[in-house]
């Protein structure tokens, strides 16, 4: 994959390198307002299409899922009330601010025993192959660098290749998915963090 030398950051073209931290200090600023934000920018149809992915994960009790730019968790949410207290479900981010709040939210509506908070790239997904049922992406995959390097560690996250992404671009809100069979059963998740920090 060649690298970029620029890259766009809203409106604006920046340097590539730039992005990521462009990115973490936006979401650290407004990490407590983020819900109320969306709210307001899509007159709430943004829950509306996070339930739709939720729906379309096909998620069972004792199943587990990875929420990639997982954010404030709130496809996290919808998902670990589809895999129940057996399963698992990751939220993947790159800012701790947002998770931080994520995690209290779930705390505070009795998400206590299913979800769990990982910091990390979405470029570099810090699990093993193979780990989870099922992979999302929302929003936030609109804030990634380097696309086909996040989509790609999406695709290989799930042991069947079932993966659904939300992106919202100007004027319009995409659903896209994929799934391909691969071989090999996830076993559960797998406690090797690699490159992301649990907490």
């Amino acid at each position: 994959m060649k690298k970029k030398t620029t890259t766009y950051f809203g409106n604006k073209i920046i340097p590539a390198y730039e992005k990521k931290q462009r990115v973490q200090d936006i979401f650290t600023s407004v990490a407590d307002k983020y819900d109320l934000m969306n709210d307001l920018m899509s007159f709430g149809t943004h829950r509306l299409w996070k339930r739709f992915v939720a729906e379309k994960t096909n998620l069972k009790p004792g199943d587990s899922a990875i929420d990639v730019c997982g954010g404030t968790a709130d496809i996290a949410m919808l998902m670990a009330k589809r895999v129940g207290e057996k399963g698992k479900i990751v939220v993947y981010d790159i800012n701790r601010g947002m998770l931080e709040f994520g995690r209290d939210k779930c705390i505070d509506k009795g998400f206590l025993k299913n979800i769990q908070y990982t910091q990390g790239d979405a470029e570099e997904i810090a699990f093993e192959d193979n780990t989870f049922h099922c992979a999302t992406v929302g929003f936030g995959i609109r804030n990634v660098t380097y696309l086909e390097k996040a989509f790609k560690d999406l695709f290989f996250q799930s042991h069947a290749g079932d993966w659904r992404a939300c992106n919202r671009q100007p004027g319009r809100i995409h659903l896209s998915s994929g799934v391909h069979q691969k071989i090999s059963n996830p076993g559960g998740v797998k406690k090797d963090y690699g490159r992301g920090r649990p907490f």
